[in-house]
């Protein structure tokens, strides 16, 4: 694992404190789908709309290609300054006061623990109608559901578009 101070010098690399900071937490597989939210910073950078993505879990070697995989969608949309992966963080509560909101991008989540603690957060919180996500979590205000049938990438983007443009505080 990656010692706290690690993960906050780690942090401190983004220069400007101004831009939304998301986490996604939760092991890099394809199941976890990390590669939409990706996309979606992406998406955001085109609309010239710089956010700040924070990956925390733990990179497997049996997970190596997707991980490589990832990294090269990062490097075509040209968002290496924007995401962040940080393995395996022992104090989540910490971290997660460092993040306006948390994303789960998981098409099939089972129990959702991560989402449960992302709630307990109090932080904004963008999730996937599906599997357990959808059991937990309500939309509303502070809890955004997003489908994942139509274009939940370009859905996830435009709600954090919505965000910027509207310059909502997120406390």
């Amino acid at each position: 694992g990656v010692s706290y101070k690690g993960e906050l010098d780690c942090i401190s690399d983004f220069t400007n404190k101004s831009k939304f900071r998301i986490l996604m937490a939760g092991s890099v597989t394809p199941a976890k789908n990390q590669m939409d939210i990706i996309c979606a910073v992406g998406q955001l950078k085109k609309r010239n709309i710089q956010v700040d993505l924070i990956v925390a879990g733990q990179i497997s070697s049996s997970y190596q290609k997707y991980y490589n995989k990832l990294q090269n969608q990062i490097k075509k949309d040209d968002i290496e300054g924007s995401v962040k992966f940080l393995g395996v963080v022992k104090d989540m509560k910490s971290l997660r006061k460092t993040v306006d909101f948390e994303v789960m991008c998981s098409k099939f989540e089972a129990f959702g623990r991560v989402t449960v603690e992302a709630l307990r957060s109090g932080k904004l919180f963008i999730g996937a109608n599906t599997g357990a996500t959808s059991e937990i979590v309500e939309d509303g205000i502070t809890l955004i559901i997003v489908s994942h049938e139509d274009e939940f990438i370009k859905k996830v983007s435009d709600r954090i578009y919505y965000l910027n443009d509207n310059k909502l505080e997120i406390v």
